[in-house]
């Protein structure tokens, strides 16, 4: 994976959390992050349509051989635009799917996980929330 990739089209600001599930997940994204003017937020559990709701399936569940990490952020940043108007304010973007951390039993798929976001949405900040 080489690390010279240039993200210019995704959101500017933009912080993916990536878990841990059962670890206040649903409170920040309901409670804290929805509430945020300057945030847009993108993810689990409220997503602006079903569309998004694909978006993080596929992410999250396609074959590693069906895996198109162009495609994916295409795909991402064309749903980012579409919506954006909805949150005029937001000048920061928080992606928020608390199973991008892997299996929460084993981390069996972590790995697999974190190269995906790396390849989807390049040098991003990472939040991580233990319990």
């Amino acid at each position: 994976m080489a690390d010279n990739f240039q993200f210019c089209t995704l959101p500017a600001g933009c912080v993916v959390h990536i878990g841990f599930p059962k670890a206040a997940s649903t409170w920040l994204q309901e409670a804290v992050v929805a509430n945020l003017p300057k945030v847009m937020p993108i993810g689990k559990p409220k997503t602006p349509n079903q569309e998004y709701a694909d978006f993080f399936a596929k992410l999250c569940s396609v074959n590693e051989l069906e895996f198109d990490p162009d495609a994916m952020r295409h795909e991402f940043v064309g749903l980012y635009q579409t919506h954006q108007a909805s949150r005029p304010t937001a000048d920061k973007t928080m992606v928020s799917m608390e199973y991008l951390s892997g299996d929460y039993f084993t981390g069996v798929d972590s790995k697999q996980l974190m190269d995906r976001v790396k390849l989807v949405f390049g040098n991003v900040k990472i939040l991580i929330i233990i319990r």
